[in-house]
């Protein structure tokens, strides 16, 4: 009798407690035929035993008070112990389907609840580099007409670890939020915080390693869509990483690229098959001095400390971006660039002049603050700078967090809640 006590109550306990989803269903079903079962031997426990079908009923009618009284008493008890644990038991288990909001019993299944973390992998799935590009020209135009504003990074640092963060208010898109990341033996990861606006309600926390890289190859883009002149392109891609494929995808996807030439020091002649057989583009290694010389749009995507080429050799009307780090100790592009280069531009210019060590390092700073245009008031027509033929352009980017806040509300937007 107390076996089945246990028998019948603790399954529903359990799973309740644990909020499993399957074993809950069963544990519930199990209570139910307890249930069932546990009446049934209540009743039957009152009732005195007969030989014959024409006793029972006698008995039921004529002696069914006294006999009763005393199987109640001897073994009614008992039984009603079990009923009235299956009672409970059967209770727990429809009070936790009804509470657990990941039960997948689609009888019992509450309004869709799901998580608001999102992965690498869902991020991946979800935008594309279109879709990143779109959004990073969306919002760096409502940055330039003033509805948005920029958190620049901070940055703490004890015992060889540093944690980094970054944000803004996204106004068009009616959201906030932070980026926040640490740095360990030269490692990342990162996640962004998006917040609503309007309610102040956290929205989504998304990983964002895969959004970093589609959002720093789109902004790159970004900025040659607004200063290269169209037409066939000759691309230079320094490096072969993560930021370096973004950007090939960033260019050739949509773009007008007619040639890739790849400088790196690893996987090179790898890197540059990919590219052909990915995108169906020419592609072939060169040395530096060639990549510079040759082409029309330089992409530098190391963590190189010191320049890779001679900014002489580049051709008039180049475009020079220099993406591969936002410290101040690390340089990817010389003083001869910089001083052929008509505009600097880049995402805010504060945080640039402190964390681009392309442009902390520069040999006149006088003359490179001159230079500086901001991407948000290029997009949104606010720099009075017309181009000429010939002039060169440089785009140094460190990365602001309010690029990330605009792609995290693009993920958000494509996945329900």
């Amino acid at each position: 009798m107390l076996g089945g006590v246990y028998l019948s109550l603790m399954p529903s306990l359990i799973v309740t407690a644990t909020h499993l989803t399957m074993p809950l269903l069963v544990g519930s079903v199990i209570a139910g035929f307890g249930f069932c079962a546990s009446f049934i031997g209540a009743v039957s426990s009152v009732l005195p035993r007969a030989k014959s079908h024409e006793h029972a009923a006698l008995s039921c009618t004529a002696h069914f008070p006294r006999i009763a009284a005393r199987r109640v008493l001897r073994k009614g008890c008992a039984c009603c112990t079990v009923f009235l644990c299956d009672c409970i038991s059967l209770l727990f288990s429809i009070v936790g389907l009804a509470t657990n909001t990941d039960t997948q019993c689609p009888i019992f299944r509450l309004p869709p609840m799901n998580s608001i973390f999102v992965s690498d992998a869902e991020v991946a799935r979800t935008v594309t580099m279109q879709d990143a590009i779109l959004a990073m020209h969306t919002v760096f135009l409502d940055l330039g007409q003033g509805h948005s504003t920029l958190q620049d990074r901070v940055r703490v640092t004890a015992d060889g670890v540093t944690l980094s963060m970054m944000g803004g208010i996204y106004g068009a898109g009616e959201v906030m939020g932070a980026k926040v990341y640490p740095t360990v033996r030269g490692q990342f990861d990162f996640v962004i915080n998006l917040f609503s606006s309007a309610s102040g309600k956290l929205l989504r926390v998304v990983q964002g390693n895969q959004l970093t890289r589609l959002r720093t190859a789109a902004v790159t883009r970004v900025v040659a869509d607004a200063c290269v002149c169209a037409g066939p392109k000759r691309l230079a891609i320094f490096g072969s990483g993560i930021q370096a494929q973004a950007h090939v995808e960033a260019f050739c996807l949509g773009g007008d690229i007619s040639e890739v030439l790849v400088c790196a020091r690893h996987d090179g002649e790898v890197f540059a098959t990919d590219i052909r057989q990915r995108y169906g583009v020419p592609t072939r290694t060169v040395e530096a001095s060639a990549a510079a010389a040759q082409a029309d749009i330089v992409v530098t995507a190391t963590r190189s400390l010191v320049p890779l080429f001679d900014g002489a050799l580049l051709r008039p009307g180049a475009f020079v971006a220099a993406i591969g780090s936002s410290k101040p100790n690390t340089r990817e592009i010389d003083d001869a660039t910089l001083d052929r280069a008509s505009k600097v531009v880049v995402e805010s210019a504060g945080q640039a002049m402190r964390e681009g060590g392309d442009l902390v390092m520069a040999a006149s700073q006088a003359a490179l603050v001159g230079k500086l245009v901001e991407l948000g008031a290029l997009i949104a027509g606010k720099t009075g700078q017309a181009a000429a033929a010939g002039d060169i352009t440089v785009y140094k980017s460190v990365g602001v967090g309010i690029e990330d806040v605009a792609l995290a509300l693009s993920v958000h937007s494509k996945l329900p809640l």
